[in-house]
């Protein structure tokens, strides 16, 4: 049975570098645009919409899981490891895409999981860290950066064909999906949200 780390120092860093290859999925569509622009031949509308869909899947996403209160109701590396697994998972399906509208459904869906991913990585993290959280939020925000921006370098040294970046990208966030799943635990300072409820939305 694999041991589960207890240092703070390597639990950050086991954290962040999950989170770096995982959120590689992200702009893995946008690195590839030009692509497939040619492939579909996209218009304006189309490139706008590649680029607005996967939000519209993370707002999506983190409504259910805040109305269902999922992050309370599953371990939270457990509920991080099956979203960013899936998330990997409808990015790697969106290789076989016969169509445009079939992508977006996939970038969709990949949008949908990461709303389980960052936010989860944030909450695991200050399970472990009641010094110094700040610093370590910080360190973990300069990893989601760091992960989105990834997909461009193939852009500076030359983008493979869009197929193998997205199965790159995949490989790459699945590999974050274990790194937690395999050591990483729940800390000492785990902390419960309130339960959701409709009410609460007219205070906003």
């Amino acid at each position: 049975m694999i041991q589960k780390v207890k240092s703070n120092v390597v639990i950050l860093s086991i954290i962040s570098i999950s989170l770096l290859l995982s959120l590689t999925v992200w702009f893995s569509a946008n690195a590839i645009t030009s692509q497939i622009t040619i492939l579909w031949t996209l218009n304006e509308y189309d490139i706008a919409l590649l680029s607005m869909i996967l939000i519209i899947g993370f707002v999506v996403g983190g409504l259910v899981s805040a109305i269902f209160s999922l992050p309370d109701v599953i371990k939270t590396m457990n509920f991080y490891s099956l979203y960013a697994g899936l998330s990997a998972l409808t990015n790697f399906l969106a290789i076989f895409s016969p169509n445009f509208i079939v992508f977006l459904l996939f970038r969709f869906l990949t949008g949908f999981f990461l709303a389980g991913v960052y936010p989860t990585a944030m909450k695991l993290m200050s399970s472990w860290f009641q010094e110094h959280r700040g610093l370590a939020i910080g360190i973990l925000l300069g990893a989601l950066t760091a992960g989105s921006g990834l997909p461009y370098v193939f852009n500076i040294i030359g983008s493979p064909e869009w197929r193998l970046l997205l199965s790159i990208s995949s490989l790459l966030a699945l590999v974050g999906t274990f790194l937690v799943y395999l050591f990483i635990t729940e800390g000492p300072y785990v902390s419960h949200g309130a339960k959701f409820k409709l009410s609460n939305l007219k205070v906003i």
